[in-house]
């Protein structure tokens, strides 16, 4: 493996503030190639993504989710990093399982059903990883946040979507860096057989 992958991989984190500065298309592009890059599931890409870039729309989404979370008042630790990445973003992507694998495993066996959900998710959670190891390449800032999942059904209203929503990732340029937890070492964490 290329040493500058891993190099990466380490130093990406999560990033709570951005500066106010336009991220450019062609950023954006790579972005979203990454995702669409993700894994299929037997060439099914279970995803859709929902690109959100006119502050002022992402100001009134990231005011709207902030009120719906506030209002469903969960424990502090779980809304309060969400704030200052919705209120800074210059970008939002929001990822979407369209359900398509599912939808066709219905028609054969129902007891898959469950299974399958999980797969999808699998598979958009890779995609939304790429999307992040691209955007550290490029020298933009992401976090990637689900407390916006506590509201999604108002987050669909808003933007005209009937999928499920799986996660909301924001972007911009660095105002501040994140920090990386340490890692537990490899022996608290992988068991050979």
């Amino acid at each position: 493996m290329p040493k500058n992958i891993l190099k990466l991989i380490k130093k990406r984190a999560s990033t709570r503030r951005y500066l106010n500065k336009d991220i450019p298309q062609n950023y954006i592009d790579k972005i979203i190639e990454a995702g669409i890059w993700g894994p299929a599931i037997h060439h099914i890409q279970p995803w859709e993504f929902v690109v959100v870039k006119d502050r002022h729309t992402i100001r009134r989404i990231s005011d709207m989710i902030i009120k719906e979370i506030r209002e469903k008042n969960p424990p502090g630790f779980i809304l309060y990093p969400s704030i200052p990445p919705l209120s800074t973003a210059e970008l939002l992507i929001f990822a979407y399982n369209t359900g398509e694998f599912t939808n066709t495993i219905k028609k054969f066996r129902k007891k898959l059903f469950r299974r399958v959900k999980i797969t999808e998710i699998s598979a958009i959670s890779a995609a939304i990883q790429n999307m992040l190891l691209v955007a550290e390449s490029l020298g933009i800032g992401s976090c990637w946040l689900n407390s916006p999942l506590f509201c999604k059904e108002e987050v669909n209203k808003l933007l005209h979507i009937d999928h499920d929503l799986v996660a909301v990732l924001t972007f911009g340029f660095y105002k501040e860096c994140g920090k990386r937890a340490i890692r537990k070492p490899l022996s608290k964490s992988v068991k050979y057989i």
